[in-house]
C-alpha cells in the first residue's frame, strides 16, 4: 500500500465535514474540495477549497500551513 501511495501525483475529491460539540449540542458543516500535488519528500502540496458554510482556502506545502 506505501508503494502505491508513492505513486499517486495528483488527486482532487469533494469534501464534507461536521463537528459536533456536545457542550451546546451543534453541530457545523463544512465542504469544498480538497486538492493534491505530490512530488519529492517535504515538497508535497496540499490544499484544501471550503466553500460552504463561507469561503476559505488552507495551503500546506511541505511543513508549512497558510489559512486565507
Amino acid at each position: 500500500m506505501e508503494a502505491a501511495g508513492k505513486s499517486v501525483k495528483t488527486f482532487q475529491a469533494s469534501i464534507a465535514q461536521e463537528k459536533y460539540d456536545k457542550t451546546i449540542a451543534a453541530r457545523d458543516k463544512s465542504a469544498g474540495t480538497i486538492y493534491f500535488k505530490g512530488g519529492a519528500a517535504g515538497s508535497e502540496r496540499v490544499l484544501l477549497d471550503y466553500t460552504k458554510p463561507t469561503a476559505q482556502t488552507i495551503s500546506v506545502v511541505g511543513d508549512k500551513v497558510v489559512i486565507y
